[in-house]
This record gives C-alpha cells, sequence and structure tokens, in this order.
C-alpha cells in the first residue's frame, strides 16, 4: 500500500499503506505474548515488550496525530495507522498475534485460519461463539459477509479501502453492492453463510495466502441494519474491547472500555482492554506531537512516523529519551520505479545504466541517514516482509555506485536505439519532505550518465493524475518516479503484486508505474499461489523480488525506519512489524 512518510498509511499505502502493513505471514515464527519483559532502553521495543503489565481498564492513553484518520470506517481506509486503531474497537476473521518479531496470524473472529479445499478454490471459517457488539448483540456471519461487500463492491460510497475480495471472489450475480442493491438477499457468488456461524468465500482462482487477506479490517462485521453508508464512520458499532464514543472530524477520536465484550470469545486474549479511556488528538502539528511526547503531554504517536528530522538530535542527545525510543525498519520501501514502457527505457540497457549510477549512499544521507531515515535496499521485499532474502544484483563499493559500467550500458543502450542525447521526467512527492533531495541525488546521478532528468514534484492527492495516469506520464515523458511502497498484508504477494505484476497496470490509479510485464514473473506468482507449502511459497517471491531486478525495472534505495518514543508511563510497548509502529490494542498505562 501507499504509506505517505509524512502521514499514515494509504497504500499502500501504500501502505497503505500500510497499509498498511507487513511481516511474516501465517507461517513465521513469532515471539507473540512470549516475548520478554525488557527494561526501557534503546531499541528494546523492536525485540522485546517494555513495562508489561497485566492491569486492564486502568487510566486513559493520549494519543496524538499530524494528520487526521482517513476514516474510523473499516471499509472506507488504506492507512496503515488507521487499521492499526481500528483494531482496538472492531475484530477481524484473522489477525496477528501480540508480541514483537516477526509476525504471526491467528484466528480472531474466526475458530481457526480456516480449511482451504483440495482445489484451493474454497475456504471455510468459523466463527467462534459468544461474540458480541459492544451493545451487546451477537455477530454473526452474515454481518462479516456485509461487511467485506460493502467496502468491496460499495466504492460508489465508501471509495477509500483495497478490493482484493472483489479481485478474488467468484461474482456470477453482477452485483452491484448494497448502495445500488437494496435486496438484502443479494450479495456476490463468492460468499456463502450458511448459518450464522459459518462463512464460505468461493475464489476465482488458487490463492494459497487468502488467509493473509483475512486480516483486512474490512472482515470486520457490520449489521445491514446499522450501516448509514457515507456517515457510518461516525458511529461505528464496535465489535472489539473498546465501545466507539465519539469522532469529531479534525479534532478528536475517543473510546472507552466495552462493559459487553466477551472474553470468552477471545481465547488468545487479543482484545483485552487494558486502558479505562483512549483519546486520539488529530491535526495537532508534528513539532507539537514530538514536544508532548518529552514533556510528559501525549503517550502516543498515533502516525507511527517517527519524530522530525529537528527532533532527532535532541532524543539522541539525552541518554533519558534515547532509552525511552526504538527504530524499527518500518516495513515500508522507497524505490526509483523506471517505466519499461517509455522509450529508450524499454531497452534494459538503459534501466541497467540507471540501477549502476545511483549512489545509495548519497541517498541516504539526504533520506536522513540510518537512523529515523533507513538503511540502504538492495531487494524489492523489504527483511519483514516472508520472501526477503538478502542479495545485490547491482553491488557497488559503500553503495556508491559504478558510473563505469553505468557509462558502458548507456553507450550500448544509445547504440541500439540510436540516440545520442537521453531526456525524462522524474515524478516525486513535493509534501513528502525527504524525497525532494532524494529527487536531487538522482538527478544529478544520471547526469554524471548522460541523463537528463526534469523533476516533476506533485502532492501525493495528485497521485492519480500525475504518476498514477499513463496518459499523464506518457505526454510528459515521465519515465521515473520517487516513491514508497509497504505490504497490505503480511505476505510476499502483499507485497508484491500490485507493483510488479500486471495486477497493478491502469490507465488511472496504477501502482505498477514500470509497468512491468514480466512472463517469467507472472508464471513465478501463479505457482506461488497455488503452493500450500510456506517455505516453498517464499522462495518463489524470493525468486519474483530478484526477477525484477533482473528486469532493472526499479531501483531499491531505502528501507524506511521511524525514530519512536514510548514515553516511561506507556505500559505494554512493542512495535507491531504488522504495521511498523507500536502495537495500539496492546498498550497501557500506569
Amino acid at each position: 500500500m501507499h504509506k505517505p512518510r509524512i502521514a499514515a498509511c494509504a497504500a499502500a499505502t501504500a501502505l497503505a499503506f500500510g497499509a498498511a502493513a507487513c511481516g511474516g505471514g501465517s507461517t513465521s515464527s513469532n515471539s507473540g505474548s512470549s516475548g520478554a519483559h525488557a527494561s526501557a532502553a534503546y531499541n528494546v521495543g523492536v525485540t522485546g515488550i517494555v513495562n508489561k503489565s497485566s492491569a486492564t481498564a486502568h487510566g486513559t492513553l493520549r494519543l496524538e496525530q499530524s494528520s487526521d484518520l482517513q476514516s474510523t470506517d473499516p471499509g472506507n481506509t488504506y492507512f496503515g495507522a488507521d487499521w492499526n486503531m481500528l483494531r482496538l474497537y472492531t475484530r477481524s476473521l484473522v489477525t496477528f498475534a501480540e508480541g514483537p518479531g516477526p509476525v504471526k496470524l491467528v484466528p480472531d473472529l474466526a475458530t481457526d485460519l480456516g480449511t482451504m479445499s483440495t482445489d484451493g478454490l474454497t475456504w471455510t471459517f468459523h466463527l467462534v461463539k459468544g461474540a458480541t457488539y459492544t451493545d451487546g448483540s451477537p455477530i454473526t456471519a452474515q454481518d462479516v459477509a456485509y461487511g467485506i461487500e460493502r467496502s468491496n463492491w460499495g466504492q460508489d460510497v465508501l471509495p477509500n479501502g483495497p478490493t482484493y475480495f472483489k479481485q478474488l471472489l467468484t461474482d456470477t450475480t453482477n452485483y452491484q453492492g448494497p448502495y445500488k442493491d437494496k435486496n438484502p438477499a443479494d450479495h456476490p457468488s463468492g460468499i456463502e453463510t450458511p448459518d450464522g456461524g459459518t462463512i464460505v468465500f468461493h475464489l476465482v482462482k488458487p490463492f494459497a495466502d487468502f488467509d493473509d487477506v483475512l486480516t483486512l479490517p474490512s472482515t470486520a462485521p457490520v449489521p445491514r441494519a446499522k450501516d448509514t453508508g457515507a456517515t457510518y464512520y461516525e458511529h461505528v458499532l464496535s465489535s472489539g474491547a473498546y465501545t466507539f464514543d465519539s469522532y469529531a472530524v479534525g479534532k478528536e477520536l475517543d473510546l472507552s472500555a466495552s462493559p459487553n465484550f466477551n472474553a470468552a470469545s477471545d481465547p488468545l486474549h487479543l482484545h483485552v482492554a487494558r486502558a479505562a479511556r483512549i483519546v486520539d488528538k488529530v491535526d495537532v502539528s508534528a513539532q507539537t506531537v514530538d514536544q508532548d511526547l518529552m514533556h510528559g503531554g501525549t503517550d502516543v504517536d498515533q502516525g507511527g512516523v517517527g519524530v522530525q528530522t529537528a527532533t532527532q538530535s535532541q532524543v539522541l542527545g539525552n541518554a533519558k529519551l534515547k532509552a525511552e525510543a526504538d527504530d524499527p525498519i518500518t516495513g515500508l520501501l522507497t524505490y526509483l520505479t523506471i517505466n519499461t514502457k517509455i522509450k529508450p527505457f524499454d531497452n534494459i540497457d538503459c534501466r541497467k545504466a540507471v540501477e549502476w549510477a545511483i549512489d545509495k549512499a548519497a541517498v541516504q544521507t539526504a533520506f536522513g541517514g540510518g537512523i529515523g531515515g533507513g538503511d540502504i535496499a538492495t531487494t524489492v521485499l523489504p527483511p519483514t516482509v516472508p520472501g526477503y532474502v538478502q542479495q545485490d544484483l547491482y553491488p557497488t563499493p559503500g553503495h556508491t555506485g559504478d558510473l563505469a559500467k553505468a557509462r558502458a550500458e548507456i553507450a550500448t543502450c544509445k547504440a541500439a536505439e540510436h540516440v545520442t542525447d537521453i531526456t525524462t521526467q522524474m515524478g516525486y512527492y513535493i509534501d513528502q519532505p525527504k524525497d525532494k533531495p532524494v529527487a536531487d541525488v538522482v538527478q544529478q546521478n544520471l547526469a554524471a550518465i548522460g541523463i537528463t532528468v526534469t523533476e516533476d514534484g506533485f502532492k501525493y492527492s495528485q497521485l492519480s493524475i500525475k504518476a498514477g495516469s499513463q496518459s499523464y506520464v506518457t505526454q510528459n515523458n515521465e519515465a521515473l518516479f520517487i516513491t514508497a511502497w509497504a505490504a497490505d498484508f503480511p505476505s510476499g504477494y502483499g507485497f508484491l503484486d500490485q507493483i510488479v505484476t500486471p495486477d497493478g497496470i491502469k490507465s488511472t490509479g496504477e501502482s505498477n508505474y514500470s509497468e512491468l510485464e514480466d512472463p517469467a514473473i507472472d508464471s513465478l506468482m501463479a505457482t506461488a499461489l497455488k503452493t500450500t507449502d510456506p517455505d516453498a511459497r517464499n522462495a518463489l517471491y524470493a525468486q519474483i523480488d530478484q526477477q525484477a531486478l533482473k528486469d532493472a525495472a526499479l531501483v531499491p534505495m531505502i528501507d524506511s525506519r521511524a525514530l519512536m518514543l514510548r514515553p516511561p508511563n506507556v505500559t505494554n510497548a512493542y512495535v507491531e512489524q504488522a504495521y511498523g509502529m507500536y502495537d495500539f490494542q496492546a498498550l497501557g498505562v500506569q
């Protein structure tokens, strides 16, 4: 998912996300709730639980963020930080085990991770018994089905969320969604609810990662009778451990411990109200959030993006503050895309020239350095996503680039294409402060090998009419784009599919900005989706990663980090790899 670096993820979100979301998938090892109790020290929240406490429904947990929530509606958001918040007051069929370390999928509203048919086309889930909404009414399989239908087939009213179910499930009914088709009996053929405790999904093709998709917030139950469509965000009917009390757009979201949450329906103790109240103040300046975190004015940065660059030195230079900080890899890749359809970059030698030319060490410096900025990336998959294998197809001393190899490749390309000069345009986000200095580095690197680049800065909100529009890219010769991506859900497919396969190629709303179409990648992906052995499946994702770099379709530059603060009054603090930030539903206060 697209995941802006100054706000939460929109997917991706980037993510975003993201979901925003990345992590180890259903087969990864995980420390889970057994994560070691850790004393406050720098970076211990990445591998341990800081200030572990069993206290419940105590005090007020205060959050602040520099933007507003995209939506409080589980079916209408693509921001990873929103998805993290949603787990406080909603439940999905599948979720993530509590604890630091690689992500592990566990059942939530479902009794298990689902039963897949022999042909891989049908998945069946049974709901836990006794699950209720905050008003005490029972949660049914029909409610889960309706939540999926409204978010995936109701985008005429709820346009912001992902639509994987619409892509993956059969629909022979030409279902128009609940807001156009008011008949409660109508629904897509790919979802069946034979009784109140069973939901069955029929897929258009085998999909071994389907249980990962069930982590999406769109599987949160919504009773049809309570759905108010575009205004449902104003008062969501809670199914989690917290009651949705009120939400004032641009001001504040208020939650409180739910009096009717049935702990017996949550045998893994995934939903425990450790705070009596949660107050999330939005549209607070980033500088104010930093100051409040350092001086006791708030407990958590809800955006999860870390302190501002100007604040980093204050944190790292103060022993007390540094001991209250973590600097995790967030699962967000910043990279340069190379459009494989725009001449002369349809010639692989031109693209390889770009790969060799980029001085990633200079990019890292421009991005903010190793702390709070990120690690130099040499793969498409971040280290937190299944399928990641450390490799570097374009190694250079100190990651500073190799101009000799780059010039040799560009000379070969020019000769083949019968051109003497190469000019192009490069897009980047002007409202992502780190992107402009990175764009300047790339522009200088390519000038050194004879490629003239004009920078094209635009706002993130303009993505669909700029780099995400094929006509704009073609008309403006925009072969290059600096962007970022995070997984929609914790699997290699959740990260790779939309950026290196034809699934992400669209006339508008494009996410495969390289417009890469490689039969080898498509074949590997098709095999991966039919492969039930997780290790074998992850090995295929690693091959896809490598093949995309052999195609020189993109240049991975930075695996982002975020320097985050956890004040000493916060309990049960650890970094949830699925979102690359603190796990909000685990937090409490002393």
